[in-house]
């Protein structure tokens, strides 16, 4: 993707999905600046190490999925056990208990608590919608403040969830959910 740049197509490059090993590969072999690296993100899918390793290299973070994608077919369906086990009570992040009671606290909605735990924590936040009134809600989580304690509650509910794993591509070489976040030995 340099080349993209060095023509003047492209202001700047990002990736998407790639994991601390594959983040730092790149960043020892690229002469123009990775920016951002787009994560699936939220109190379900504990993505600290990742994050710190993109702060600490100047690669900002959007996250995608900040909901959970309860509208994703495979969540009704069921074919992932751990959705079962996300919220015991229900089937989105919306209705966990620990969710609503923050969100309450905070006079908000539980999406935009989950959009504004992105927020707080300094990365970009891209929820999907196409529903006018969702998509005023969504921006109202730009005033929603959340205190430390908030996000530290909120992170206990990580259980390695994904909306989006991939599956499909789990076999590949590259496949970047089998790997740690870890930066490589090799790359320290």
């Amino acid at each position: 993707m340099e080349p993209l740049v060095t023509k003047g197509l492209t202001k700047s490059i990002g990736v998407s999905n790639f994991n601390g090993q594959q983040l730092s590969e790149i960043l020892k072999i690229n002469k123009i600046p990775c920016v951002m690296n787009q994560i699936e993100n939220h109190p379900f899918l504990d993505q600290k190490e990742l994050i710190d390793l993109c702060k600490s290299n100047d690669v900002m973070v959007t996250s995608y999925s900040p909901l959970g994608a309860p509208d994703r077919p495979t969540r009704k369906l069921g074919v992932n056990d751990i959705q079962i086990s996300v919220a015991n009570d229900a089937e989105t992040f919306q209705v966990n208990s620990l969710i609503k009671e923050i969100a309450k606290a905070r006079g908000c909605s539980a999406s935009q608590l989950l959009i504004a735990y992105n927020l707080n924590q300094g990365m970009a936040c891209i929820p999907k919608s196409s529903n006018p009134i969702r998509m005023e809600e969504n921006y109202k989580a730009l005033k929603v403040s959340l205190t430390d304690d908030d996000i530290r509650r909120m992170d206990t509910l990580a259980c390695n969830f994904k909306a989006y794993p991939f599956k499909l591509w789990e076999n590949h070489i590259h496949y970047p959910f089998t790997t740690s976040h870890k930066e490589s030995p090799a790359s320290s």
